[in-house]
């Protein structure tokens, strides 16, 4: 099977009825915008609601997926950004 159809099963998958969402607010976090979904094996689908964008994270927990996502965000929103050398 083409790989090109394995995606389009993913992303069917995905975006289909099937899939169950949780809120992390199961996980004690409060993030109205973002949602998961665990794929066994530490592979977490984070999905932004807003967007309705999914990132897929290697983490050991929910928090630490949701964690290492904002690190990503946060890093790309500041790259190229001017910092004196004395903090470098």
């Amino acid at each position: 099977m083409n790989i090109d159809y394995k995606i389009h099963d993913v992303f069917d998958f995905l975006s289909g009825h099937d899939i169950r969402w949780h809120d992390f607010a199961e996980v004690g976090i409060i993030e109205h915008w973002a949602q998961y979904y665990y794929a066994e094996d530490r592979l977490y689908i984070l999905r932004d609601v807003m967007t309705d964008c999914m990132y897929f994270v290697e983490a050991g927990s929910p928090a630490e997926a949701l964690q290492k996502y904002k690190d990503i965000v946060n890093e790309a929103i500041h790259a190229g950004e001017w910092v004196p050398e004395e903090y470098e």
